[in-house]
């Protein structure tokens, strides 16, 4: 019988003709922490590039290409192209994508060709992105036509060495939320020309786009792709911008110039869809522009990652082709699970960005919170121990932590039995299972429960096992798994009855009043407040530090973590608090001036931290010949790093 190949994963062919070996396009994405100074790419980002190939990706985009030096500043990558001996490292990128039959795109800006003084018109202003520490100007002045032709014949040759020296297939232009010159001449909010290059209509605003795609095409063949990314409309917020009806006529003037247009949001941020946003928001826009039926190819990207869902997309026309870049980062696998119908083993992605950066507070390493060898690329089978006899193996505590181990371990060929004294798996897993913007965090959890579910480890429920109990059942290796707890506050009145800590707040939450006080304005204590008050509650955060939730992802999801506390009216923080007692009333704290101030609250929560819980944990030392410590009761972390260190224990036995 013929096994029916996913429609995502089948050839598709482009308007000029090349043949893509699937749907799937592995968005420009790339893992900032894996360059070191290199001005070319290291073997680990090569690696990590060939993986998203050999994950199903027909095209493959790389981004970080300069024609001079030090275009890029500070921790982010930069390839030079402005020195033949990088050409070298960028050709064997392009041929470990070749060797998957993947073609390779190159993302790169006109920007770089063009002074920063100017801008495609005077006093607006220059993009930046929400956490990653920049800033608009206002002072530029607007670049006259030879400039920009100039700038515009530098880039184009920049692409011709790419084909010609680093056997690049394409170009990938960036044209979406008005951040790139190309992009600002696109949208009326920014293009106040007023010559043929004009914002007054779009046959003019399109015009400069459209010419450089052109030129790209006749220095560089037809054969070589372009595609370009464009906001599907520009935000509601800021009347007089371009409509869907605008972009899907900018779609067919395209023709024939771009091969594929990739449909974004109207903002940077919120086009990496987050657990506050639906599946896929973006994809109404995509759908528009592809009904009117352009000679390009339509692209949707946002959030695409369940393969029921991207196959519905192609199947109901509405988009030709798929970007990804989170499902490539979380699945280095996705294709190969796709293709064999096993979506179910698909690791969920938390949507939590962390592949941008972590946080303020974590080392500049690329990390994603449920592929622990995202940023190992090239060193990791060096951490991973040969699979000697098989073992018998003990997982004490079926968290996350845990539960990864065991699937570990089991996977290596072991005898392993995974003991949670809770009637069923998932520990913190399950804290939040019914607030409904931890969506993400729930599939995750039952993606673990399906895993060991079919995994053949034996699983002891409802108790903790003694160390003596497990003394004499002859276990080669334990990892002590068993999580954390709670933080006491040393904070007077923290013992009185109306005070819970956040883990409890969600299952006793009957018993909370109608205000709420919360000390301690971090991530857990933010996520706690908006889902009170999603249910009607007033609530006020109090945090020491200068922001809330300063331990979130710093990058493409903080904007839209504190757009969903800054809507609801029934949240407030207020920082730079620090909180002396807590009294039956309410709360007493001083201000940054050392002004004393009093909160009434008929409820108390207190998020001021976990301890680990390493004493329970080691009374398991003697156990076994082999013992690992993994997750929160090693050092209270999150679930990257929880999931990190019990991958890599596991790998040892």
């Amino acid at each position: 019988m013929k096994m029916k190949i996913p429609l995502m994963l089948q050839p598709y062919t482009l308007p000029n003709g090349v043949v893509l070996k699937s749907h799937l396009e592995s968005a420009p994405s790339g893992m900032h922490f894996l360059q070191g100074p290199e001005p070319f790419p290291n073997e680990a980002t090569i690696l990590h590039y060939a993986k998203r190939a050999q994950g199903g990706a027909g095209i493959v985009c790389i981004s970080g290409l300069a024609a001079k030096k030090k275009y890029n500043n500070g921790h982010d990558r930069t390839y030079d192209l402005s020195d033949g001996h990088n050409h070298h490292y960028l050709g064997l990128l392009s041929e470990a994508i070749h060797a998957y039959g993947s073609h390779v795109l190159a993302r790169t800006d006109l920007n770089q060709f063009i002074d920063m003084k100017y801008d495609v018109s005077a006093g607006i202003a220059t993009p930046f992105v929400v956490g990653d520490g920049s800033f608009p100007r206002y002072d530029c002045e607007e670049a006259p036509m030879d400039v920009i032709m100039r700038a515009a014949e530098q880039f184009v040759e920049m692409m011709y060495v790419l084909k010609r020296d680093c056997g690049f297939d394409g170009a990938w232009l960036h044209m979406a939320y008005r951040h790139t010159f190309l992009a600002r001449m696109l949208s009326p909010l920014t293009n106040h020309r007023k010559d043929g290059f004009s914002g007054e209509a779009m046959e003019t605003r399109a015009k400069f786009p459209i010419l450089l795609a052109r030129m790209i095409k006749d220095r560089c063949g037809k054969g070589f792709i372009v595609e370009g990314s464009i906001s599907g409309h520009d935000p509601a917020d800021l009347p007089g911008g371009n409509t869907l009806d605008d972009m899907s006529a900018f779609a067919h003037m395209a023709e024939g110039a771009f091969d594929i247009l990739q449909v974004k949001g109207p903002y940077i941020d919120e086009s990496h869809p987050t657990q506050f946003h639906p599946e896929t928001p973006w994809l109404y826009m995509a759908e528009a522009i592809k009904k009117s039926s352009p000679g390009v190819a339509i692209m949707t990207i946002g959030g695409n990652f369940r393969p029921q869902t991207c196959e519905a997309i192609l199947a109901e026309g509405k988009a030709d082709l798929l970007g990804m870049a989170r499902a490539f980062i979380s699945n280095y696998d996705y294709g190969e699970l796709v293709r064999e119908g096993r979506g179910e083993d698909l690791v969920p992605c938390l949507r939590c960005n962390k592949c941008h950066r972590s946080s303020m507070a974590d080392p500049w390493i690329s990390v994603c919170s449920v592929n622990p060898l995202v940023g190992l690329e090239g060193v990791s089978d060096r951490l991973i121990a040969p699979v000697g006899k098989p073992k018998k193996v003990a997982v004490i505590g079926g968290g996350p932590a845990g539960m990864e181990a065991a699937l570990v371990a089991a996977g290596r060929g072991h005898a392993v039995t995974l003991y949670e004294k809770q009637q069923r798996l998932g520990g913190q897993l399950l804290i939040t299972k019914n607030v409904d913007f931890k969506w993400p965090l729930q599939d995750l959890r039952l993606y673990f429960e399906r895993q060991v579910g079919k995994s053949g480890i034996e699983v002891v429920t409802g108790r903790e096992p003694t160390p003596g109990e497990l003394d004499g059942l002859g276990y080669d290796a334990l990892i002590a798994a068993v999580g954390g707890t709670p933080a006491p506050a040393p904070i007077k009145g923290a013992g009185l009855p109306h005070v819970m800590d956040a883990h409890s707040a969600y299952a006793r939450v009957g018993e909370i009043g109608k205000r709420v006080a919360i000390v301690g304005g971090g991530e857990i204590g933010v996520e706690t407040g908006l889902y009170l008050a999603s249910l009607g509650r007033s609530v006020t955060v109090l945090e020491m530090r200068g922001q809330l939730a300063e331990d979130s992802t710093p990058v493409h999801y903080y904007k839209m973590f504190r757009d969903e506390w800054e809507k609801n009216p029934r949240f407030a923080g207020i920082c730079q608090a620090t909180v002396s007692e807590i009294t039956p009333d309410g709360i007493l704290y001083t201000d940054a001036g050392g002004e004393a101030h009093a909160i009434p609250a008929d409820t108390v929560i207190l998020a001021t931290g976990t301890r680990a819980l390493t004493e329970a944990a080691l009374k398991y030392a003697g156990v076994a010949p082999h013992f690992y410590m993994v997750g929160d009761c090693q050092k209270a972390s999150n679930v990257q790093k929880a999931l990190r260190s019990a991958y890599l224990a596991a790998q040892q036995i």
